[in-house]
């Protein structure tokens, strides 16, 4: 990471953070940190590979009749943030995603992240840069809620910002 790139992590689903992306393109506000907000054009992109160490062909994996993947798709259309596609390391995942009426990216399957997946993928997608944020959606949290994703967009509205994570406190009582 960058030493001038600030991470806003957002505890979800407590709090809301000011929303800018009702605004018009250009129109500003302001925000938690008194900077101006601006409108912001993200893009959703789900990296998704077969060979997981742990679950060996886990995008595929049936739940309630579908595949993992597409439930993620789901997901991310919920949202209606902007764009959604697959980026695909295996013609497997791509097949269920257009199936699913989905747009989905075959990237290089020998690439080490998903991170490298989604870069890949953004090159097909986006190549004249429209989008000004990446939305790196995981390919296995098949009961994340629109409004997460949501969340987890809004502080990129502020200039001081460059990385949203959203996380969720673990409560353990053992």
């Amino acid at each position: 990471m960058r030493a001038s790139q600030r991470v806003h992590k957002l505890a979800a689903p407590y709090g809301k953070p000011p929303s800018p992306s009702t605004l018009p393109p250009g129109e500003k506000t302001h925000g938690i940190s008194g900077r101006e907000l601006t409108a912001v054009n993200p893009i959703v992109v789900i990296p998704a590979r077969l060979a997981s160490t742990r679950l060996p062909n886990k995008p595929l994996a049936d739940i309630a009749g579908k595949p993992m993947i597409v439930h993620m798709l789901e997901r991310g259309l919920e949202a209606d943030i902007g764009p959604v596609a697959v980026a695909c390391g295996d013609a497997a995942i791509a097949d269920a995603v257009r199936a699913a009426g989905g747009t989905a990216v075959l990237t290089d399957p020998t690439l080490p992240s998903g991170s490298d997946r989604v870069h890949a993928a953004l090159g097909a997608l986006d190549p004249h840069r429209k989008h000004d944020v990446v939305v790196n959606l995981q390919g296995d949290f098949p009961t994340l809620e629109a409004e997460q994703l949501r969340l987890t967009i809004a502080p990129l509205a502020d200039p001081g910002i460059d990385i949203g994570t959203l996380v969720v406190p673990i409560h353990d009582e053992s």
